[in-house]
């Protein structure tokens, strides 16, 4: 008579051997080491670029060490090959302007007209000088002591230096203390009534019933001072 077979010596299906191995799998990975749990993410993905700096461009593929590299200047991408070039075209704008000044009252004043131009948000430097030039022949002929060669008039209680005019009328021309500080009132007397303008021709009014004669003048003299 045949003894029944114990538990462990039943014959084992394909089902039994399947989950066996399942079993043993879930067991090695419990066990496996962090590094290598993680390897499956890192070999997919690439690790997390580091941030691009602000002034950088997303074409540039030149280092942040390296010369030639691209600086951001205001809301503009400028080289440094781009920005020498500004330099030495603002040098030579402060040349020709100090050449149109020289032998004048206001002569070496070139630098501090196109400083203050910037300044102020005006694209043409030359206008200041133009007017200057048309006005007072760059402090040749103006007030005594006002030190105003663009005929400004003053406001009630601003200083000012009573004159008469070229038609014989008494004025209160405005008087300032010095160039720079006419320079900079001249910008500022501009700025109020016109805004930053680029050409006389949008400063109406500022000589009277002769603006589109007194525009025509000053765009004449812009022209010779960037032909110097």
């Amino acid at each position: 008579m045949e003894g029944k077979m114990e538990g462990s010596d039943l014959p084992r299906g394909p089902f039994d051997l399947k989950r066996g191995f399942l079993v043993l799998f879930a067991i090695g990975l419990f066990f496996l080491p962090p590094a290598l749990k993680s390897s499956k993410t890192t070999h997919h993905h690439s690790a997390e670029r580091p941030a691009r700096p602000a002034n950088v461009s997303r074409g540039t593929s030149r280092s942040a060490h390296s010369s030639s590299f691209t600086v951001q200047k205001g809301m503009e991408l400028v080289s440094p090959v781009e920005d020498d070039v500004a330099k030495k075209e603002r040098e030579e704008l402060i040349r020709q302007i100090d050449e149109h000044l020289k032998g004048s009252p206001m002569e070496g004043k070139g630098r501090y007209m196109v400083e203050e131009a910037e300044r102020h948000g005006f694209p043409d430097p030359t206008l200041c000088p133009s007017i200057a030039r048309q006005e007072g022949q760059c402090g040749e002929r103006i007030p005594p002591g006002s030190f105003n060669s663009y005929g400004i008039t003053a406001a009630k209680g601003e200083p000012s230096v009573r004159c008469g005019d070229c038609e014989g009328h008494v004025v209160h021309f405005r008087k300032y203390e010095s160039w720079e500080d006419s320079i900079k009132g001249f910008y500022l007397f501009v700025l109020e009534r016109w805004g930053p303008v680029s050409s006389p021709y949008e400063m109406k009014d500022y000589c009277g019933k002769n603006s589109k004669k007194w525009a025509q003048n000053i765009a004449s003299i812009q022209e010779s001072i960037r032909n110097r």
